[in-house]
C-alpha cells in the first residue's frame, strides 16, 4: 500500500509541478518570473532542512504512521486550503487555447527550435546532477570514511547552499539574463562535479560539493524559466515537458550511475556524468535563443 500511494503521491507531483510554474507565467510579469520560481525552489529546499527532524520527532514518539498522521496529513490539507484560498483563478487569462489539443500542443512545442533545445539541456543537466544528489556521500563514506553524523552535516550544509543559491538566482538572471547565466552555472557545475570527484583531500572535495550546490539552482532555475517563456500559447505542455525532462534525466542519470558503478569507479563516474553537464552549457549557447528582446545575451538575439 505504501508503495501505490508513494506512486500516486509521484503522479500528483508530475501534475501540480508544471502547473505550478505555468501559474507564475499567468500571475506575474515577465521581470519576476525568475525570482518567483526562485522562492518555489527555495520552498522545495528548505523542506529538507524542516521535513526530516519534524518526521524523526513524530516517529520516535509515534511509529512510522505518526509522521503520516500528524505532519503530512495537516501540511497537504493546508496546502489545499492555501491553493484554494489564495491562488487567484485564471480561465479568464486562457480562452485562446482552451479548445486546441494535446497532439497540436506538442507540435506547437516541438516546432520551435529553441523549446525543443531547452527540453534536451533540461533532461542532460539532470542526468549529470544524480552523481552529486544519489552518489556522493556514499562516495564520502566510502573513500574517505566519514562518519554518519558527519555525512549528516554535509547533507544540512548543502540543503543550506542550495536554498541560498535558488535565493540569489532571481538577481543574479536579472542581472545576467536567464540564457547567460544557464550558459555559466552549468560550466561551473560541471567544473566542481568533475573536481569534487577527483581531489584526493576531504575538504577541498566537500568544498567542490558546496559550490555545485549553491550554483546547481542558478542553472536549475534559469533554464525553467527560459523555457517558461519559449512558447507561449502552450505553457502548460511546454512545462509539463520540461518536467517530464527533468524526471527523465533523473531516472537515466541514477541507472546509468549505479550501472557505471558496478564496474567502475566513484571517481569516473563523477568524471564521466561532471563531463555531461557541460553538454547544457553548449546548448544554451549555441542552439537557444531567450525569446524576450530584453533579457536576450547579444544585440543579435534583442534585434
Amino acid at each position: 500500500m505504501l508503495l501505490v500511494a508513494y506512486a500516486f503521491s509521484g503522479v500528483g507531483m508530475a501534475m501540480a509541478m508544471p502547473m505550478n510554474m505555468t501559474l507564475v507565467a499567468e500571475l506575474y510579469p515577465s521581470e519576476r518570473r525568475t525570482g518567483v520560481l526562485g522562492i518555489i525552489n527555495t520552498g522545495m529546499t528548505m523542506s529538507y532542512l524542516v521535513g526530516p527532524p519534524i518526521v524523526n520527532y513524530f516517529a520516535g514518539i509515534g511509529g512510522w504512521r505518526a509522521p503520516m498522521l500528524y505532519y503530512v496529513l495537516p501540511i497537504t490539507v493546508l496546502s489545499l486550503l492555501l491553493i484554494l484560498r489564495g491562488v487567484p483563478k485564471t480561465e479568464d487569462r486562457v480562452v485562446e487555447t482552451s479548445d486546441v489539443g494535446l497532439l497540436d500542443g506538442f507540435r506547437g512545442v516541438f516546432t520551435v527550435r529553441s523549446a525543443a533545445w531547452c527540453l534536451a539541456a533540461a533532461a542532460i543537466m539532470m542526468f549529470s546532477w544524480q552523481f552529486l544528489s544519489l552518489y556522493s556521500i556514499s562516495f564520502y563514506r566510502e573513500r574517505f570514511l566519514i562518519s554518519t553524523g558527519m555525512a549528516s552535516l554535509v547533507l544540512l550544509t548543502m540543503s543550506v547552499c542550495t536554498t541560498l543559491g535558488n535565493l540569489l538566482c532571481g538577481r543574479v538572471v536579472g542581472r545576467f539574463g536567464r540564457k547567460r547565466t544557464a550558459v555559466i552555472s552549468s560550466v561551473i557545475c560541471g567544473v566542481f562535479l568533475v573536481g569534487f570527484a577527483v581531489v584526493p583531500d576531504l575538504w577541498l572535495s566537500i568544498a567542490g560539493r558546496l559550490m555545485t550546490g549553491l550554483a546547481g539552482p542558478f542553472a536549475y532555475t534559469a533554464s525553467s524559466s527560459l523555457a517558461l517563456e519559449m512558447v507561449p500559447s502552450f505553457r502548460g505542455v511546454m512545462m509539463s515537458l520540461n518536467s517530464a525532462a527533468f524526471q527523465m534525466g533523473t531516472a537515466l542519470g541514477a541507472a546509468v550511475g549505479g550501472a557505471m558503478l558496478l564496474s567502475y569507479s566513484y571517481e569516473t563516474v563523477g568524471v564521466v556524468l561532471g563531463v555531461f553537464m557541460f553538454l547544457p552549457a553548449i546548448i544554451y549557447q549555441f542552439m537557444i535563443k531567450d525569446p524576450e528582446g530584453q533579457r536576450a545575451d547579444s544585440p543579435t538575439e534583442a534585434s
